[in-house]
């Protein structure tokens, strides 16, 4: 009610100013201006809470100068406070995560790295036995089939060898008996004198010749009887080597087989990647709660910050709409702040003096309680419209009564101008343009 009753004495104030303005409006020829009177005005910014809330502190009031960004009220933030740890814990708890997510896809990805480097190096290590093994068996193939063959013609030619060793040994037997024969026969001719001593001793010669011979041909027989032994032997020993080509081939089919197992090896390691995808997926997520936790977090952050009110801009506080204790709706306004670095005095000019306005004048304004100093302005607006008289008037005594609204913009580095003053205004007046 204090603030509705405030709010219209200076509403009437304006007014009554306004009117007594136009009235006082007058032209000085001597000085070359247009004097006008008006209330020095301000740009007014809200201090306003974003959020509703228990009003616990106002730091200023009315009458008070506060700078951009000055903390003028706060609100209770208790639940806010609360909200703001458990979202602070949503974040660690989300960054935690995220850091165990991380760890799980590296290890899973060096896992699979060496699971797929050792199949790959066993893999290669089979391929490499496989041509080894298959070499091996045609080299062993060929080494058997080559000590068979040497065998089987050593087995021939000692065979052969102990054929001819017997045909040799019975033809000197042969020859032995009819030696033997021809000795008895050469003997009895002797003893009945028919033949002389020098053809038995021949005949005796040719007997122990031929048994020499004879032992000599068995002798050789025996040789070659135990080289076909031998011969048979290693011919069974080249038999026996065919076992190793065989074995040969089982080491190809074994090397073969390992390939193919290291193959399927590779594979199984293959599977791991899937794993790591799954992996990666949890990370994403990890990442994308904790951007949605920190997301939290900042909304958070911003509505406890919205519980303290700060001045909008650097200004005047000209009206307090609150008090501590009372709980204020989102966008309730609590303070009004003038802006004193843009301050300006609105004054009316009469309709024959219009022409001689113009937007950049200079001007000069005086307020009561600097007297004698000039605050320097600038004519910075001129209303389009007639203010206080009808616009259908048309008679010319009336339209006379016409006044214009003008805007002075003013220079207030010191500030000390302020809304509400009262001030005169000098217009340096202009010649009236031809034509008008």
């Amino acid at each position: 009610m204090k603030h509705r009753l405030r709010l219209v004495v200076v509403t009437l104030a304006v007014v009554l100013a306004a009117v007594w303005g136009w009235q006082r409006l007058s032209r000085s020829p001597a000085s070359g201006a247009l004097r006008a009177w008006g209330t020095i005005e301000a740009t007014e910014v809200n201090v306003a809470s974003k959020v509703p809330g228990r009003i616990t502190q106002l730091l200023v009031d009315e009458g008070a100068e506060v700078t951009a960004g000055q903390v003028v009220a706060r609100l209770d933030a208790a639940e806010m406070d609360a909200m703001l740890a458990q979202a602070r814990a949503t974040v660690a708890a989300a960054q935690a995560r995220l850091t165990m997510a991380e760890r799980a896809l590296r290890a899973q990805r060096n896992q699979a790295s060496a699971a797929v480097a050792q199949a790959e190096a066993q893999i290669q290590a089979a391929r490499a036995r496989v041509p080894q093994a298959e070499i091996a068996q045609t080299w062993q193939a060929q080494i058997v089939t080559a000590q068979v063959e040497q065998a089987s013609a050593q087995v021939a030619a000692a065979e052969h060898a102990v054929d001819v060793a017997r045909a040799n040994t019975a033809a000197i037997e042969a020859s032995l008996v009819r030696a033997q024969q021809d000795l008895q026969r050469v003997e009895q001719l002797y003893r009945d004198g028919a033949v002389g001593a020098q053809q038995v001793d021949a005949a005796q010669a040719q007997v122990k010749a031929l048994r020499a011979q004879r032992d000599a041909a068995a002798a050789h027989e025996a040789v070659a009887a135990r080289q076909v032994r031998q011969a048979h032997a290693a011919l069974q020993a080249a038999e026996t080597n065919r076992l190793q080509v065989e074995l040969r081939a089982q080491d190809a089919s074994i090397a073969d087989a390992q390939m193919r197992q290291a193959q399927a090896g590779l594979r199984a390691a293959l599977v791991a990647y899937d794993v790591v995808s799954q992996r990666e997926q949890e990370v994403v997520a990890a990442r994308a709660q904790l951007a949605q936790a920190q997301a939290t977090l900042r909304l958070t952050q911003a509505q406890y910050d919205n519980t303290i009110l700060r001045a909008p801009a650097a200004g005047l506080v000209i009206t307090k709409s609150a008090e501590i204790g009372d709980v204020v709706a989102a966008g309730q306004r609590l303070f009004a702040i003038a802006r004193l670095d843009r301050v300006w005095l609105r004054v009316f000019v009469s309709e024959p003096d219009l022409p001689h306005v113009r937007v950049g004048q200079p001007t000069a304004v005086y307020v009561d309680a600097f007297p004698g100093r000039p605050f320097a302005g600038t004519v910075s607006e001129i209303s389009q419209q007639a203010e206080f008289t009808p616009r259908n008037v048309q008679t010319r005594e009336e339209r006379v009564k016409l006044v214009f609204g003008v805007k002075i913009m003013l220079e207030n580095p010191e500030r000390f101008l302020k809304p509400g003053m009262p001030a005169d205004a000098e217009i340096a007046i202009t010649p009236e343009r031809s034509g008008s």
